[in-house]
């Protein structure tokens, strides 16, 4: 006769808690090492899955992951399947052990046959067994087996379970009444002193109740037929066009899941011009799923997966049941088809980045363990995603990155990982990726036409920087380089015309200052000249940050739905590497890049019937044109050298008071010449800065120069040039 063995399958969702459970009902027994406890839990609970964590002098407990859909039901049939007791004895939190529990249950009910077909009613103190149900089922292995090779029908996640056992068990006959014996439940069902959580309600929720009556109905109706269970899979599909080779892997990939495998197969398909947008959308179109898949396959519509391949991919998921996902070992070639970038790699030491596994890799044997990479073809299980968060696939934010946000692959990545979900790559299952298409957006209405960008300047005395300004927009602007000339005494229109720009002289010289007056004509003169598009409009004393026409370019060529960008605008401060950060220095943005069209007009910020303190009419102009349109943030940076110099900020400074002294609304333009030694402390708060702060620029930000002009050398007075 073969001695009796029991496992215990303990669903934990409280970490404090399943210890004094396990203690109970270890010391209750009278033979222990007969015991095997297996204990499921889930990180989301606060559970650690380092085995050391659980005392290793606890040799008989085996320790797994709830990592399917992640409910009630999961984690006892995940318990069930890692166990290897000849009878099954379903725990939770709140379930305890009498005294004598094993032997009393062995000498009295078990059949030692391995054939013997058991379920035991017990008492729990609730009276349950009333109502025809037991919270907690005790089972014989060929019981377990006969149903299908688990405790709880798959599609329950809670409610309604215990009611399917039951009943299917009575209907069998296999149940033996032992309501002498009281497992205490000390549940808030039947305890007001003991409080509901976080837990109860996960497990008691409406969406569960709702599910599990429609499972509970149709099953009954079935007489509660014993059929293996579907395994279920959700294939994310994101993309626009498909080509013939994906579709024909994707049929036969569908064909294989439903008829050589009986897999249940639901479909999402997506796309966005947003790739972000395409990604979260699937992932929230799963997770609202009323029926959770067990797993999810993610597929490009440039990735050729085979029958092959995925069976490949499944097997490892498989054989790895700690583990959240499968990748397979994809590459992008470069542009002349030779060598590739991988897909799979590790975090960087910054933990932002990602470095690739190297090409030597796909040739080694085994499943390795990744964190991070894109996810072109990847099979995971629903824990993945659950783990991953809502929002998982939307930018990471980091200032410390090139663009300020990571992809949508490493961000989710990021989150999983955070979640604690985990990650194998399989090297032998190399899958094609057909990025051989032209990346190059195609407008809506004009084909594939480029798109015209003009560039228009009001300028004075700005010798220093005027080739440099015209010399960062050529690549975007070509010849289409204007600028409105204001009486300069210092050569600006020589050098600027030099540099390939075309000078316009000001027709209003002695009219008095009037910005708004001057860019209105240079506007309509530069539509006439050359109909561009877009126009981007520069002060003399700025720079467009290195790889900036490229950015714009591509930006445009999308055509954008906005009228205006909004450009980072930095004040450079005493040297070049550094720039002004405090009050608005540290957020200002400009609309420097606006649409061509002539309906449009600046305005001045003032009106001519103010009095008193009357800020000066011409002064004050918008940056852009009055669009009414949306305008929309550019991460292009304009650098701005204006402030560079103390004695330029001085000089800039003296003449703004002499033609506005009153303008109480600027704050007096103090903040101008703060900590310049004019009275205005460094420390000072002042109306729209201060305490002065000064932050140092990335590398890629720094401007390069063979010599660094000084301040404005001519000592005439500056006269009516406008002001930034």
């Amino acid at each position: 006769m073969k001695a009796p063995l029991f496992s215990i399958l303990h669903t934990s969702a409280r970490p404090d808690k399943w210890r004094a459970v396990y203690d109970d009902w270890m010391s209750k027994a009278v033979r222990p090492g007969q015991v095997e406890y297996v204990l499921c839990v889930d990180p989301r609970w606060g559970f650690s899955l380092d085995p050391s964590q659980y005392d290793s002098a606890l040799d008989n407990i085996l320790l797994v992951q709830n990592n399917g859909r992640r409910c009630y039901v999961d984690g006892v049939n995940i318990a069930a399947r890692a166990s290897t007791g000849h009878v099954l004895i379903v725990n939770a939190d709140d379930q305890f052990a009498f005294q004598h529990w094993d032997q009393r249950l062995r000498e009295q009910y078990f059949d030692y046959r391995d054939d013997a077909e058991f379920v035991i009613e017990c008492d729990e103190g609730g009276n349950e067994h009333a109502r025809g149900i037991m919270p907690m089922p005790i089972l014989s292995r060929a019981r377990y087996e006969k149903q299908g090779g688990f405790v709880f029908f798959p599609e329950y996640e809670s409610m309604f379970a215990d009611n399917d056992f039951c009943e299917s068990a009575r209907r069998d006959g296999v149940v033996i009444e032992a309501l002498h014996l009281l497992f205490p439940h000390r549940h808030p069902l039947f305890d007001a002193s003991i409080p509901t959580d976080a837990a109860y309600a996960a497990q008691n929720s409406q969406p569960a109740y709702e599910l599990g009556k429609r499972v509970y109905s149709r099953r009954k109706a079935s007489g509660f037929a014993v059929a293996p269970p579907k395994r279920s899979i959700a294939l994310c599909i994101p993309g626009e066009q498909f080509q013939g080779p994906y579709l024909d892997a994707m049929l036969d990939l569908q064909a294989h899941l439903l008829l050589d495998l009986d897999f249940e197969v639901m479909r999402l398909r997506s796309y966005t011009s947003n790739p972000y947008v395409t990604r979260e959308d699937a992932r929230r179109a799963i997770v609202n799923l009323q029926t959770k898949p067990e797993m999810c396959l993610w597929v490009d519509d440039d990735n050729v997966l085979s029958v092959e391949h995925f069976d490949r991919l499944l097997a490892g998921l498989d054989s790895h049941p700690e583990t959240d996902g499968v990748s397979a070992w994809c590459w992008i070639h470069n542009d002349k088809k030779q060598g590739f970038m991988v897909s799979c790699g590790q975090w960087s030491p910054d933990h932002l980045h990602w470095d690739p596994f190297p090409a030597s890799f796909a040739y080694e044997q085994g499943l390795k363990p990744f964190e991070v990479g894109g996810l072109p073809c990847i099979l995971m299980r629903y824990s993945a995603l659950e783990k991953a968060g809502d929002g998982a696939f939307l930018p990471v934010l980091d200032s410390r990155l090139e663009h300020g946000l990571m992809g949508e692959d490493l961000s989710f990545f990021r989150h999983a990982e955070a979640g604690g979900a985990t990650f194998l790559v399989d090297p032998g299952v190399r899958v094609p990726h057909l990025k051989y298409v032209e990346v190059e957006p195609i407008l809506p209405s004009e084909g594939k036409a480029d798109v015209k960008v003009a560039c228009m300047m009001r300028v004075k005395n700005e010798a220093r920087w005027i080739r440099r300004t015209i010399e960062s927009v050529r690549e975007l602007c070509g010849e289409n380089i204007y600028v409105l000339e204001d009486g300069s005494i210092d050569g600006t229109a020589e050098i600027a015309a030099a540099a390939g720009a075309v000078v316009l002289p000001s027709p209003f010289v002695g009219m008095g200052l009037d910005e708004s007056r001057d860019k209105n004509w240079l506007l309509a003169e530069v539509i006439a000249r050359c109909a561009p598009d877009w126009i981007l409009m520069p002060d003399g004393d700025e720079e467009l940050q290195a790889g900036g026409c490229e950015k714009i370019r591509r930006v445009l060529s999308t055509n954008p739905a906005c009228d205006c960008f909004a450009m980072r605008f930095l004040y450079f401060w005493d040297e070049l590497d550094q720039i002004r950060v405090d009050g608005v220095y540290g957020s200002m943005q400009r609309q420097s890049l606006f649409r061509a069209n002539t309906e449009f007009q600046f305005k001045s910020y003032y009106s001519k019937d103010q009095t008193g303190n009357q800020n000066h009419v011409g002064l004050h102009t918008s940056n852009a044109p009055g669009l009414g349109g949306k305008v929309m943030s550019l991460n292009v940076a304009l650098l701005h050298y204006g402030y560079l110099h103390r004695e330029d900020r001085v000089r800039k400074y003296q003449w703004i008071l002499s033609v506005d002294p009153h303008n109480e609304g600027e704050g007096f333009y103090e903040h101008c010449i703060q900590g310049d030694g004019l009275g205005i402390s460094a420390d000072a708060v002042l109306k729209h800065a201060g305490p002065l702060k000064l932050a140092k620029l990335p590398a890629r930000l720094i401007p390069r120069f063979d010599e660094v002009p000084g301040p404005w050398a001519p000592d005439e007075v500056l006269q009516e040039t406008g002001a930034d």
